[in-house]
């Protein structure tokens, strides 16, 4: 992320250039109601970088599309330190999985989080490569449930009201 000078702040020149650092108090990159995911195969790819794996036993989001408690996309570190990813379209639970293990060890290192989520009901969480340790592989119910909601899209937190990551991430890609 380049031209944000003075208010990303980091040990490397390269983390501060090229990562968002966020304070876990109220910082969020708001992008606004334009990802609808619908019933097609989806995939949600990030690094991301923490000091405290359990956000001080708080969830700590990496991107959310939360627009009630039965249309929402989020995937984030829960207070317990794993990663969780929940996406639910019309009261449907399509997934709500989490890795086995905390991401404890992994702190204070750049960790790449992938979610694949194909629409067959094969659904996976790579947590650096893997999907066995932090990550998990298992089958979603209601698959082919449309997750179009009008929330916007955070990266950061799950909604402008809180959650909020501390940490850095970098290079979200959803495709």
């Amino acid at each position: 992320m380049l031209g944000l000078g003075n208010t990303v702040s980091s040990g490397s020149t390269l983390e501060a250039l090229y990562s968002i650092t966020f304070d876990g108090t109220n910082d969020h990159l708001y992008l606004g109601d334009n990802l609808d995911l619908g019933t097609d195969n989806f995939t949600i790819s990030l690094w991301a970088k923490f000091a405290d794996a359990t956000h001080g036993g708080a969830a700590g989001y990496f991107i959310g599309k939360n627009q009630n408690a039965d249309n929402r996309i989020r995937l984030f570190l829960a207070s317990d330190g794993k990663v969780q990813a929940q996406i639910e379209g019309n009261d449907n639970v399509v997934i709500s999985s989490k890795g086995a293990t905390a991401l404890t060890a992994l702190q204070n290192t750049w960790v790449h989080v992938c979610f694949t989520c194909e629409r067959d009901g094969d659904v996976k969480l790579f947590v650096n490569g893997s999907t066995s340790t932090y990550g998990f592989s298992t089958s979603s119910n209601h698959q082919s449930q449309n997750l179009d909601n009008t929330a916007p899209l955070i990266i950061g937190a799950v909604s402008v009201d809180g959650n909020f990551f501390n940490g850095k991430i970098d290079e979200v890609s959803i495709w």
